[in-house]
Formats: structure tokens, C-alpha cells, sequence
């Protein structure tokens, strides 16, 4: 399976979980599917803040914990917005950065790929 870019790891995932990690462990600790997940941070991921370095490793054990169907739901959705024109993909952008956390959690129970998600995850 291709490896999730860095937008599914830190808009799209960043809300499915907070699971507890270790302090930013090195490149060469991280889980083989750890590495998987987030291999588009592995030429600079020694030079990421240990806070950020957590952050990513919470939304990769988000990712990993998700059934086959619902990732490949999260990756349909992330390439229908890559496809969207610069402009619009920026006026998105503009729109979550000034939302509110609840206004972005409504958004994310209403998003396409979010019933998939659910009905997959219940069985």
C-alpha cells in the first residue's frame, strides 16, 4: 500500500486519537509501521521538535488501528482534495484554519468518508 502523505497525518488523522507515546524516539526506534505511515517525514524527522515528533506518531497509531476499508476511504478523500485547484484547496484551508475545534469536529462527523468509516469500524 502507498505510503499516506503528510496531509492525512496532520489534518485527517489528527482527530481520530490520542493515544499515549514516548518522548520522539529516533527514526530507527520507530515501529516498522510507524515508518510506513510516515515515511514523508523520514529525511527530516531528526530535526522535528520532540512535541511534533509525538504528535505524528499519535496519528500514526490512529492510522494503523483503522480497518483496510476506512483507510482506504481516508485516501480516496485525500486524493479527491489533492486533485481540487490550488485556489480552492487554499480557500479550504483558510476556511478549517478559522474554524473552531468544535466547528472542525462537526466537520469531520459530516465529512464523505466518515459513515465508512463508522460502519466498518462497528462490525
Amino acid at each position: 500500500m502507498k505510503t499516506v502523505n503528510a496531509f492525512i497525518c496532520t489534518v485527517i488523522l489528527g482527530v481520530l486519537s490520542n493515544v499515549a507515546i514516548a518522548n520522539g524516539p529516533s527514526w530507527n526506534r520507530l515501529a516498522p509501521e510507524h515508518q510506513e505511515v510516515l515515511s514523508d517525514f523520514q529525511s527530516n524527522w531528526e530535526n522535528l521538535p520532540n512535541e511534533r515528533r509525538e504528535k505524528l506518531l499519535k496519528r500514526a497509531e490512529s492510522w494503523q488501528q483503522l480497518s483496510p476499508e476506512c483507510r482506504e476511504a481516508l485516501q480516496n478523500r485525500w486524493r479527491e482534495l489533492r486533485e481540487l485547484p490550488p485556489e480552492v484547496r487554499n480557500t479550504l484551508r483558510e476556511r478549517w484554519q478559522n474554524m473552531t475545534p468544535e466547528q472542525r469536529r462537526e466537520a469531520m462527523q459530516s465529512s464523505p468518508h466518515k459513515a465508512r468509516c463508522q460502519q466498518t469500524n462497528e462490525r
